[in-house]
């Protein structure tokens, strides 16, 4: 049969968006198919939402949530509908791993697609240690639905971090009974980004080139310490901006913009 599908580009977290009615017992084959072409990171379901109010759902093919592929649906759907342009235009849109509708925009300037999406707060952030390679490191821990963020402050982004973060994140994940990890390598001043993620439903292991949660949980993080703020944060594949409002240590929005390309629709037979 054929596996119709397109590929969204925002900041390099490449996904592929598989057509609506792809049949959902056949989705694992089909993503473990469209991960071994190496043209993308991750792998999405178009499906009807369950609510009246979204314009659209994904379901991701691990069950996780993932706010990149959620804001690039947004912009899809946007463009789908004739209804992009330059004055953000809000949309509903529903996502795998979240339990309510998202909020999110999407609008186009001089020719570039954008979208945000507002994230799904935190449900909670604390220190924790962890153990691999024969030494122990502290990491913050940001728990949000769908998936869970460690984030660790290096001053390299280099082999011996990478490495450590890549012996450590499956036995990790296991200890706290995550449903998706993210490993965030953070530069000190936290203006750069380096996440790996995994994803036991699936079984992938990737070092994103852009990561929307990891942002996201970075920005949540920062705000939890000094209060509301607005930042763009560098990423192997571009940049996004998070916004996070936040007052008396109680956060209340938690925001991600970028930019998004889409490719012409593709054709793999499987």
């Amino acid at each position: 049969m054929e596996l119709r599908y397109w590929i969204a580009d925002p900041s390099g977290n490449t996904t592929a968006l598989v057509k609506e009615g792809f049949p959902a017992k056949l989705r694992r084959q089909a993503a473990a198919l469209l991960m071994e072409t190496g043209e993308v990171e991750q792998v999405a379901f178009l499906s009807a939402p369950y609510s009246e109010e979204a314009k659209g759902r994904l379901e991701m093919a691990g069950g996780e949530f993932c706010g990149n592929a959620t804001l690039s649906v947004a912009v899809w759907k946007a463009k789908n509908l004739m209804l992009i342009g330059p004055n953000r235009e809000k949309l509903k849109i529903e996502c795998s791993g979240a339990k309510s509708v998202l909020r999110c925009a999407a609008w186009n300037i001089g020719g570039t697609d954008c979208g945000s999406v507002e994230m799904p707060l935190p449900t909670r952030i604390y220190e924790r240690a962890f153990s691999a390679s024969g030494h122990t490191e502290i990491f913050s821990v940001v728990e949000m639905p769908g998936i869970t963020h460690l984030l660790r402050p290096v001053d390299d982004f280099g082999d011996q971090e990478r490495n450590d973060a890549l012996a450590g994140i499956k036995g990790w994940c296991t200890e706290l009974g995550a449903e998706a990890l993210g490993v965030i390598l953070c530069s000190r001043d936290f203006d750069r980004i380096a996440p790996l993620v995994f994803v036991p439903e699936s079984d992938t292991l990737v070092w994103e080139n852009g990561c929307g949660s990891g942002t996201a949980a970075l920005g949540a993080f920062l705000a939890k310490k000094g209060g509301s703020l607005e930042k763009e944060v560098r990423q192997p594949g571009g940049t996004i901006r998070v916004r996070a409002e936040c007052r008396k240590g109680i956060l209340s929005l938690l925001q991600i913009s970028e930019e998004v390309t889409f490719s012409e629709e593709k054709i793999l037979q499987i």
